[in-house]
């Protein structure tokens, strides 16, 4: 996430337990989900990954890292939330995969000491970034020379109020070229209390992505 008002809520006990239980690991978190249905963003990545070093950027309670790390991948998670850190490793403690994690805000430099990687991946981040290309420039001097940047994030060209859905609602945009637009993304929890909890989305056009 990005710097302000992005650590602020990524910070906060209501946005971070919400968003927590959507992403909850199984009981046993050394096992894949049986019959797990592989993420699309899976197809961008390289067949292979075994012995590759991968930046999963935005890692939140680090599910796809795991993923990556039992596909045999040396993994490094970032996310701008303590919180959501702090579970990754509880987790990792609990059944070792050989992650690290780190608490990071992508407004800033890599540090030097992650070193560099083969692959970096961000799903659904891009958009919530208050600088994009800063975040991107700063990513893409941590991946090596003809290495993989792969990211996922809604398509811009949606401009009315989706329907509220698993997730919650998406983000109305007065115009496409609007890119002074903020909405707040509202998701709810998956543990049936009824919780919901918000967090801002930038609108910018597909070119400028």
């Amino acid at each position: 996430m990005g710097s302000g008002i992005n650590r602020q809520e990524w910070n906060s006990a209501v946005v971070t337990s919400v968003y927590a239980s959507r992403t909850a690991p199984p009981p046993d978190a050394a096992a894949p989900p049986p019959s797990r249905t592989p993420h699309p963003i899976e197809a961008l990545l390289p067949q292979d990954v075994r012995g590759l070093r991968i930046l999963d950027i935005s890692c939140a309670s680090g599910g796809f890292s795991r993923t990556l790390a039992r596909r045999g991948a040396a993994v490094v998670g970032v996310d701008i939330s303590e919180p959501l850190i702090a579970l990754a490793e509880e987790d990792e403690r609990r059944a070792p995969l050989g992650i690290t994690y780190a608490v990071h805000d992508l407004m800033e430099p890599l540090p030097e000491t992650f070193g560099t990687f083969d692959v970096a991946v961000s799903i659904m981040t891009v958009m919530d970034v208050e600088d994009p290309i800063a975040a991107v420039r700063h990513i893409g001097r941590a991946v090596k020379p003809g290495g993989l940047f792969a990211f996922s994030l809604p398509h811009p060209c949606f401009n009315v109020e989706v329907a509220q859905s698993e997730w919650g609602w998406g983000v109305a945009v007065a115009t496409y070229f609007d890119r002074t637009r903020i909405r707040s993304r509202r998701i709810q929890a998956k543990d049936g209390s009824g919780r919901t909890a918000a967090y801002t989305q930038f609108h910018r056009t597909l070119g400028d992505y």
